[in-house]
């Protein structure tokens, strides 16, 4: 846990870690966990009651995870002058990995500090357990338990192929679904199809998800040079004839390098795409590269279509290109919802002005645009899936900016895809 220790708020018992400090209470402490049983993408609310006016505490939530492995959070803070703590309005003072107001802080700060790095907690099932306890003066005074799960709705996952089905990925379909609200949804320059996250999550919502890879997978090309925007339409129109999918609300999701393709099927495909989602946009194709990481030049295009590489341009972060304008995507083409979200602290581009470019140039033609922009994220604001996640911030670059704004922009998601 990357954690900072400061000292403690003169307006709090200036000797809370000793012993004896908070050690006698007129009434009995309570620790409480609202709702006792949540989804994990769902917030609670955690307060204490019962303290001292201005009393300090530690506060420690733990769990283990469906693979044993042992995750903990502990932070301080003071009571109110009522004797009332809520983490919905208290600050840490010490000890915690997330600075300022924030209700969800200490169970998203959760880590596994004798695992390896970077360790994700693993979802069950069944409902994991958490315990949550108040100390002071060296003794636990209050504690509760309370439940998470990763869904409520059995969730039914197919696997496809290039070989049988034309192309590579997963679909996720809540049990029971018939013809609801469906998503094509697809990542950035990581290539591959790993959309176990994504999918999951939005088919707990409720929303059947395609999740595809476009490269670097079995049976594609390994880099991102010339994808032909027909195989996502492949997907798209096998998408349609499943009986869990509403054909005529199925929108596209792309994270990236992926949200090219989503706003370039909006606009060579009105009649499939119902609803576009482009978080961290790009507003112009761009040179095709080799991936993620791996060092390379300018390859060409990206996409092509028709057999032809569409016009491509080698300046990032410009939303105007000079060096080829026709590489500009004309989003005005879209005449269906489009759903924008960019960090304000974006350190792969400037996603926030393409985003802006895209609204100015759609909303002169008069079409529906929603941009949601968080000004403290980064990139990885695109990594949706990831809400209120064990161990994840310390795989973020920026902490809690990032999980802070996929933290507001879920709910928007889920509501723009399940209205198709």
């Amino acid at each position: 846990m990357r954690s900072r220790w400061v000292a403690a708020s003169s307006t709090i018992c200036s000797a809370f870690l000793l012993a004896g400090c908070g050690s006698s209470h007129p009434h009995a402490v309570a620790v409480t966990v609202t709702p006792r049983s949540s989804l994990e993408d769902q917030p609670v609310a955690i307060r204490v009651g019962g303290l001292r006016p201005k009393q300090g505490v530690y506060v420690t939530i733990s769990s283990r995870d469906a693979k044993g492995v042992a995750f903990t959070a502990r932070a301080s803070f003071g009571a109110d002058a009522r004797g009332t703590l809520d983490l919905a309005t208290a600050k840490p003072l010490a000890g915690s990995s997330y600075a300022g107001v924030w209700p969800m802080g200490l169970l998203t700060s959760m880590t596994a500090p004798n695992a390896p790095a970077h360790t994700l907690y693993w979802w069950g099932a069944r409902p994991m357990r958490f315990r949550l306890s108040v100390a002071s003066g060296g003794r636990t005074i209050a504690a509760t338990t309370f439940s998470r799960r990763f869904a409520n709705v059995r969730i039914a996952v197919r696997r496809l192929d290039v070989a049988h089905d034309g192309f590579d990925g997963q679909l996720y379909v809540p049990a029971g679904a018939h013809r609801r609200a469906a998503v094509l949804a697809f990542g950035g320059s990581e290539g591959g199809d790993d959309g176990t996250w994504l999918g999951g999550r939005f088919a707990a919502a409720g929303i059947p998800t395609l999740f595809v890879g476009y490269f670097h997978a079995p049976g594609l090309p390994d880099h991102l040079v010339n994808i032909p925007l027909e195989y996502f339409r492949r997907a798209l129109q096998w998408l349609d004839r499943q009986p869990s999918v509403d054909p005529s609300r199925v929108s596209v999701y792309g994270v990236s390098y992926g949200t090219q393709a989503a706003l370039l099927l909006g606009v060579h495909y009105p009649r499939l795409v119902h609803g576009v989602v482009a978080l961290v946009p790009s507003d112009a194709v761009t040179c095709g590269i080799l991936g993620a990481y791996r060092k390379g030049g300018c390859l060409g295009s990206a996409w092509t279509l028709d057999g032809k590489p569409l016009a491509h341009t080698s300046q990032y972060d410009e939303a105007h290109p000079t060096d080829v304008p026709d590489s500009v995507i004309p989003v005005e083409q879209i005449h269906a919802p489009v759903l924008l979200a960019c960090g304000g602290r974006d350190q792969v581009w400037s996603s926030c002005g393409y985003a802006d470019a895209i609204v100015q140039r759609r909303r002169a033609h008069g079409e529906r645009t929603a941009l949601y922009a968080y000004p403290t994220a980064g990139h990885f604001l695109g990594t949706l899936p990831w809400v209120y996640e064990p161990g994840w911030l310390g795989n973020d670059f920026y902490v809690p900016g990032d999980e802070r704004g996929r933290e507001a922009l879920l709910p928007h998601v889920l509501a723009f895809l399940k209205r198709g």
